[in-house]
């Protein structure tokens, strides 16, 4: 089967103990430096949640996400079932991430990441790109762009799209986004609870087989 053109969905564990920062924010580096988190500025990230408000998807129900006999059920049991508009909220949200990615916006992108995921990004890829002694882009929108220029095709595009959000599996700021995408199949994102809102807290959903 054809994957997604797309990074790795980041592990819940990578970002456990990373929610709660805001655009702008500091974050404290191991080297004991603080670095400005690479986000979106303020009125910018105002821009992306209006239109993740403004985007609309259809809601389906729980009973429809599918379930493996005998496998791995950590997705489905995470947690318990969010609120009907808790779940409409993050569905907007990734919904509206998803078609940035997929338009190539990355600025609007950035702009729905939870801000640990973004600094999580930019600084394993900074890692990488120096143990092959090359370089990646310092901030989220930089490296964004670099990735969502890989984006291309009909079916790719499918594939990212939110078709009919399913289920919100909720605890505390953390959560997963499970929702059917426009190429049929059922799929999982890591989402993370910023004060009110909530944020995209991967790059590329994992698909759930039953």
């Amino acid at each position: 089967m054809r994957r997604l053109p797309l990074i790795a969905l980041l592990l819940p564990a990578l970002l456990a103990g990373c929610g709660g920062s805001s655009s702008g924010s500091t974050t404290a580096t191991s080297a004991g430096t603080v670095a400005t988190n690479p986000v979106v500025a303020p009125a910018q990230e105002q821009a992306a949640e209006t239109k993740a408000r403004a985007t609309h998807v259809a809601i389906g129900s729980p009973s429809d996400v599918p379930r493996s006999k005998g496998g791995d059920n950590s997705v489905q049991n995470f947690g318990g079932e969010a609120s009907n508009a808790d779940l409409r909220a993050a569905a907007g949200v990734l919904a509206a991430y998803l078609d940035a990615y997929g338009a190539g916006d990355a600025q609007t992108a950035c702009g729905l990441l939870a801000p640990a995921t973004a600094q999580t990004l930019v600084q394993s890829f900074g890692k990488l790109a120096q143990r092959s002694g090359g370089s990646a882009p310092k901030d989220c929108i930089g490296l964004l762009q670099a990735m969502t220029a890989q984006t291309a095709g009909p079916r790719t595009r499918a594939q990212i799209r939110v078709a009919e959000a399913l289920s919100l599996r909720d605890a505390g700021d953390r959560a997963f986004l499970i929702y059917r995408a426009g190429d049929g199949r059922v799929y999982a994102m890591p989402m993370s609870r910023q004060a009110s809102s909530w944020r995209v807290a991967g790059i590329a959903a994992a698909p759930l087989e039953a």
